[in-house]
């Protein structure tokens, strides 16, 4: 399971322990002590980490007591780093003295691993600045002046960089919470965590992407959380706000076993002295730029004319030669036209076969069918072959008949008019056949002694397939393993989903491998209605009807709104059942009976049968009990403010989450004037009373 604490105060910085023995998480307020726990539970732990997310403009320093850190000031300098340090401050001590040095010490180190701060820069600008010092009296006219031009490249380099870094640490000394921190950690990249990588996903891919997948499965799962939802009369608690400011995260953690009794000591920078050391930052790289710039001036270097532009070569680039192509004459556009749209105002509907009488006795197929056509066409017969075989045809009475098998059933062509096609033939040796058809007749009547029919509505409508399956009787002194009728396999699962609408999915898998039909009679719950449409149900239950080549089927139901629900399944059953239940808050369900096994559905735990024949559970369900507490939450604010010339423009953005329909309450100053109010992604009208603003809020999580 997991557990989750929160603390909604943000004055001190906030601490998420993750202990992964324990998969335990927790967010609240860390005291400003020199010594902290390391876990903080009485019992150890097997490894530890933790992600301290500091306030706007606080710092940490440095952290003692913990295996690594990611995200202080001292571990962030690597080996590399300080030969950099290193080595500009000794070049600056062997050029301008002592002081200087110092200067240059101090001012590249503490920014050094600030966000878009100047570093291999320096080396760049220290190059000819220490070329021109120590060449001042042997170089050449022409020396001087590339020593001045890559001065200056260097300088202009220094300023792109530089100009920026010092208006964002202006900025961040006056206003630490516009501090941009991003993912950087003291100059360093660092991966996003789990969740927020989760909610950019869901953010970046777009929703076309997600409903050009399946449309229907997207609707289908947003109907089923709606579902699942509160009652919208039910006053539930909502809790506190949870914070979710994030600046500069620190983690630490342990590589082995923790003891209970084991603390760590963090030393942090405050924000008073944070924006001393920002104000120290900006005054110490201004001093040393104006300490090395102030150097002997060197001439002046006049760059020579630029060479003329390569327009004609562009021009001979673009002017390529294109092949000539082969255009067709008038004449044969003309002809080409008129055959594209040439279309036969007979088509898709040229043929209909209005009813169809089936004999079969014996396993002697006799197939008498009515054709109607509108032009001379070819007509498929009803039945698949090779499952039965065609042995003499006949139009009006006559043999002479055109035949073509293809796409596995046999084409009869028929010219305009209503003419009669009977058909004469033989069915395999099997016990179970599917009658299937490509043109569907309107109506069928069935003659088959001894044969079982399924498929065949009252009125003689056919469904898409009909099946027969042979009335088998067992032979005196044959064993049951040598008959030749082998049972076919299948799985059905009810998903039960008890929301404000109770709703049963029931779906059916084949487990046996195709090549044969199944046809099957399930029983439906008490008080289960039925909502797929031309499901043929009968006497309570539901007749399922798989082809040879079908994979399973599926059907949507309504139940009823009890206090109990029964599952059972029955000892003479053919197929496996397995019970799968989602239930929402507003309900309390108690089980009792066979004992279920838990699944993971996304975050939850669902329970889920798997009985054997004879074996039944009990739902018994009701409605739990309210409990007094707040209704209404208020879980992100993000005030933002731009101001002009003429006027001060606010906008202020909230996500509010409410149990119950109600009116949220804004107080404004008196002279504001709301120009723009969204309420779920919507605009909506300004209602005022006085000086504070109304929103009508409906239950569950809206912006504002």
């Amino acid at each position: 399971g997991q557990l989750i604490t929160r603390n909604p105060q943000t004055a001190a910085p906030g601490v998420e322990i993750r202990d992964r023995n324990l998969n335990l998480e927790a967010t609240g307020r860390m005291a400003r002590a020199r010594e902290l726990p390391a876990t903080g539970w009485a019992s150890d732990a097997e490894s530890v980490q933790v992600n301290v997310n500091l306030p706007p403009g606080w710092r940490l320093f440095a952290l003692f007591g913990a295996d690594w850190v990611n995200g202080d000031w001292l571990t962030a300098w690597t080996l590399l780093d300080l030969f950099l340090l290193l080595i500009f401050t000794l070049a600056v001590f062997r050029l301008w003295g002592f002081f200087p040095a110092l200067l240059a010490f101090l001012a590249f180190g503490i920014s050094y691993h600030e966000p878009g701060a100047p570093r291999y820069v320096w080396l760049l600008l220290l190059i000819p600045l220490a070329l021109g010092k120590v060449t001042q009296a042997s170089q050449s006219a022409w020396a001087s002046r590339l020593i001045a031009a890559a001065k200056w490249i260097a300088v202009a380099a220094f300023i792109v960089i530089a100009v920026p870094f010092v208006a964002s640490q202006v900025q961040q000394a006056l206003y630490p919470q516009l501090e941009n921190v991003g993912s950087w950690r003291f100059g360093r990249v660092t991966a996003p965590s789990a969740s927020s990588v989760g909610r950019v996903l869901d953010e970046v891919i777009p929703s076309s992407e997600y409903e050009s997948r399946n449309v229907a499965q997207s609707k289908k799962q947003a109907m089923q959380k709606e579902n699942l939802q509160y009652d919208t009369k039910a006053r539930i608690q909502t809790g506190p706000g949870v914070p979710e400011w994030k600046w500069r995260t620190v983690s630490f953690g342990w590589n082995g076993p923790v003891r209970a009794a084991q603390e760590v000591r963090p030393i942090l920078i405050p924000l008073t002295v944070e924006r001393g050391l920002t104000i120290a930052r900006v005054v110490l790289l201004l001093a040393l730029v104006a300490l090395l710039l102030k150097s002997r001036r060197h001439a002046t270097f006049v760059p020579p004319a630029v060479g003329k532009a390569a327009a004609l070569l562009i021009a001979g680039v673009l002017s390529t030669s294109t092949a000539n192509a082969q255009i067709p004459d008038a004449t044969t556009l003309e002809k080409l036209r008129e055959r594209l749209l040439e279309k036969s105002d007979a088509y898709p509907h040229a043929a209909d076969m209005p009813s169809v009488s089936l004999t079969l006795r014996d396993r002697r197929v006799t197939l008498d069918a009515e054709v109607h056509a509108a032009i001379r066409t070819a007509v498929p017969l009803p039945g698949r072959l090779p499952a039965w075989s065609p042995v003499s045809v006949f139009l009006d009475d006559l043999p002479e008949v055109a035949l073509r098998r293809d796409d596995g059933y046999l084409w009869v062509v028929v010219p305009p008019g209503v003419h009669r096609v009977r058909v004469e033939g033989m069915l395999a040796a099997v016990t179970e056949w599917e009658w299937t058809f490509l043109l569907k007749p309107r109506r069928v009547s069935i003659d088959a002694p001894g044969w079982t029919v399924s498929g065949v509505r009252s009125d003689g409508v056919p469904e898409a397939q009909v099946f027969f399956a042979l009335q088998q009787r067992a032979v005196a002194g044959q064993a049951s393993y040598d008959r030749q009728d082998l049972q076919t396999i299948a799985v059905i699962d009810r998903h039960l989903e008890l929301g404000l609408v109770w709703q049963v999915r029931t779906t059916v898998t084949r487990l046996s491998p195709p090549g044969k039909a199944i046809a099957l009679r399930v029983p439906l719950l008490p008080g289960e209605n039925v909502f797929t449409p031309n499901a043929v149900v009968r006497d309570g239950a539901i007749e399922v009807r798989l082809g040879a080549q079908d994979k399973g089927a599926e059907w949507e139901s309504g139940l009823a709104i009890g206090n109990e629900i029964a599952l059972a399944t029955r000892a003479e059953d053919a197929w496996v059942e397995r019970w799968h239940l989602v239930a929402s808050p507003v309900w309390n369900v108690t089980l009792a009976g066979l004992a279920p096994t838990f699944e993971p559905s996304q975050a939850e735990l669902a329970p889920v049968w798997k009985p054997w024949p004879g074996e039944s559970v009990t739902l018994t369900i009701g409605r739990p009990e309210a409990v007094t507490g707040a209704t209404m939450t208020v879980n992100r604010v993000a005030h933002e403010t731009t101001l002009g010339r003429r006027q001060r423009t606010s906008k202020l953005d909230l996500t509010v989450q409410g149990s119950l329909g109600d009116d949220f309450l804004i107080a404004l100053p008196a002279d504001a004037e709301v120009t723009k109010l969204e309420h779920a992604g919507k605009a909506i009208p300004v209602r005022k009373d006085g000086a504070k603003l109304i929103v009508p809020l409906r239950p569950g999580e809206q912006p504002i």
